[in-house]
């Protein structure tokens, strides 16, 4: 499967090379990379000749064809719930493995996509997001006025995030009733292979954790974040060397990591997981609107449930 991804030249990228112009709108993508990608890749809608260095001009369109690199247990947008909606918002419960936003690789099984089938004939936006193994509460606005207002709560951290999540403990470092706080800042791991990464940085954040139970090498943890950085409890747990059981990153490490996405849901991969997906839930949310505070929950997930007793 895949998808045409299509690009028009604004006043402001004028005259410039295509490959420095894909650089800059591909975000992330080094120039090596672009390089290969205009190789073998990359078209331009008037039907000229594509090099690294042809210039681009206002109106011209670039249009790269992309292969869709999926999981093959990606959930399909069928299994997108609707917990409720109002005019402001719709609350979504997103299951685990499947991305909110599109991505190079993957666009037709996204939160994105579902919005885009489900809600064709308005402007509905996530406001929020969660990883990819991440299910629970997410967030989305409906009409632009709406989305833009509540972005603005969202990036002033009013909003108050719970989530569930199982950690691996082996060495028995929570006890039930532990009550813990990890306040280290993050910032992206320059000793990691992987990009995306988390380590201790000059982010300021704070995750606040109780212990529920702990049996057979793992604990159970209700986590209650201040800030919301890029893999935060993950990255907070790992910090703690009790890191999400199932987490191909923090707990799998760099290698396993980068092997999964040469090979998402290579079964020789999958054999090494405690997990299929990591075991981390967006519990609750409440959210400050319009002089009211609104509240949100998603039912915990099955490998959260509370022994008897």
């Amino acid at each position: 499967m895949g998808w045409v991804e299509r690009f028009e030249v604004a006043q402001n990228y004028d005259g410039w090379r295509l490959d420095r112009y894909l650089t800059d709108r591909l975000h992330r993508a080094s120039r090596s990379k672009v390089t290969r990608i205009i190789k073998s890749s990359v078209r331009f809608g008037d039907g000229r000749k594509v090099k690294a260095g042809a210039v681009v001009r206002v109106g011209n369109v670039v249009l790269i064809d992309r292969v869709e690199l999926l999981d093959p247990e990606t959930p399909q947008l069928g299994e997108v719930l609707v917990l409720t909606q109002t005019d402001d918002f719709l609350v979504l419960e997103k299951p685990p493995g499947m991305l909110v936003h599109r991505t190079a690789h993957e666009a037709t099984r996204t939160v994105e996509a579902y919005l885009s089938r489900a809600f064709h004939d308005e402007r509905v936006d996530p406001l929020h997001r969660l990883d990819r193994d991440t299910s629970g509460v997410l967030i989305c606005g409906r009409g632009i006025d709406n989305i833009r207002a509540a972005k603005g709560v969202f990036e002033n951290g009013d909003p108050e995030k719970s989530y569930l999540a199982l950690a691996a403990d082996p060495m028995g470092f929570w006890k039930v009733g532990d009550r813990k706080t990890c306040d280290t800042p993050l910032g992206f791991d320059p000793e990691s292979s992987v990009r995306l990464r988390m380590g201790k940085g000059e982010l300021l954040c704070a995750s606040h954790f109780e212990c529920l139970a702990s049996e057979n090498g793992r604990a159970l943890l209700t986590v209650r974040i201040e800030r919301g950085r890029q893999h935060q409890i993950r990255a907070h747990l790992h910090i703690l060397s009790t890191p999400i059981v199932g987490d191909k990153l923090y707990q799998m490490g760099d290698q396993f990591f980068e092997s999964w996405l040469r090979t998402p849901g290579d079964p020789a991969l999958v054999a090494e997981l405690p997990s299929r997906w990591h075991c981390l839930h967006a519990w609750k949310l409440s959210l400050p609107w319009n002089g009211t505070t609104l509240r949100y929950e998603s039912a915990p997930p099955a490998w959260a449930q509370l022994p008897p007793g």
